[in-house]
């Protein structure tokens, strides 16, 4: 029995370490730069991204959050499009290595969980997906919604101005209605998007619950989520097929392994697949890996590196890997 366990969550300020303590596990992200999962993460508030890799494991590589106006811009552009609105104003780090695709993908999936009910998040508008208003951003983030438009990830949608079949008398004008300004352009990048593009490998259905680890050092929690998950404490809701055979799992911690044949096991992957990703893990072995090792791995019976390689050519993420 696991000497950790599931509680309700209770939000909290911003997290200023890489513990994971006391949040709610939402599911897998990925990078498409380096076709390596992350971990997302959430108190409620403040959504992130963290390593899955053995010498940084739960490393924070950004946070964002949802708006919660209740007036302006954000109303009119929540309203029209049913996406909350996301703010990501730290970025992410490292900068231009793909983290801002994970981050806006685990921004997404998070509202996405909210929106199906197995997530508890703070935002003003449920829906599943999230949308940016293109004025007052952040050059990066503009330069990452664009790039984004650029590849049909998102798509931009006009919402505001006049309506000339509405008369409005002086004393029912409110001067705050933006509707009745001039039209403004919001992005917005579903859920559906996110999946049809392979930028999630998972999803947790327990994610109403947050996991406590008193006193634990983030390897210690990474391996402590592990077994909550093994307990089924933690119950996985859907594991996405291309996008976990795809992954590079060189690197990664020994408890993100298992986390992922925990994955394979739900989307219907045979024992052998999962044999062969333990054994690609232990041995170093990738189709970027150099052609003896791959001929090592495919000699000692342990299916071949074909199948990755096929996997990575249908989700595309050589497409999306420039994206900042």
């Amino acid at each position: 029995m696991s000497r950790f366990r599931l509680t309700h969550p209770v939000n909290r300020s911003e997290e200023e370490s890489n513990s994971i303590d006391g949040l709610q596990v939402l599911g897998l992200a990925v990078n498409p730069r380096h076709r390596e999962p992350l971990l997302v993460v959430s108190d409620g508030a403040f959504v992130s991204i963290r390593s899955l890799k053995e010498k940084t494991p739960l490393e924070r590589h950004g946070q964002g959050f949802f708006d919660l106006d209740e007036m302006g811009k954000s109303v009119e552009a929540q309203r029209e499009t049913g996406f909350p609105r996301s703010h990501t104003p730290d970025g992410v780090f490292p900068r231009r290595k793909g983290y801002g695709t994970s981050l806006y993908s685990a921004l997404s999936i998070a509202a996405s969980m909210e929106h199906e009910g197995i997530a508890k998040i703070d935002l003003s508008q449920s829906g599943s997906g999230i949308c940016s208003v293109t004025g007052g951003r952040s050059i990066e983030a503009d330069a990452w919604w664009q790039a984004a438009l650029d590849r049909r990830l998102t798509t931009r949608v006009s919402v505001g101005g006049s309506d000339d079949d509405d008369e409005y008398e002086y004393e029912d004008y409110d001067f705050s209605d933006e509707r009745i300004t001039a039209a403004f352009d919001v992005d917005i990048f579903p859920f559906s998007s996110v999946i049809g593009h392979h930028l999630c490998a998972g999803v947790f259905v327990a994610a109403k619950y947050k996991v406590e680890f008193k006193g634990a050092t983030p390897d210690q929690e990474l391996n402590g989520l592990m077994e909550i998950i093994q307990e089924d404490e933690i119950q996985i809701y859907e594991g996405f097929y291309d996008a976990l055979i795809a992954l590079d799992v060189r690197g990664l911690h020994r408890a993100a392994i298992y986390m992922l044949a925990a994955f394979y096991q739900e989307s219907g992957l045979s024992a052998a697949a999962r044999s062969a990703l333990y054994y690609r893990w232990e041995h170093g072995l990738d189709p970027d890996s150099p052609i003896h090792q791959q001929q090592l791995f495919a000699s000692n019976g342990a299916g071949d590196l074909g199948e990755v390689a096929a996997a990575r050519r249908r989700v595309g993420w050589s497409e999306l890997s420039v994206l900042p």
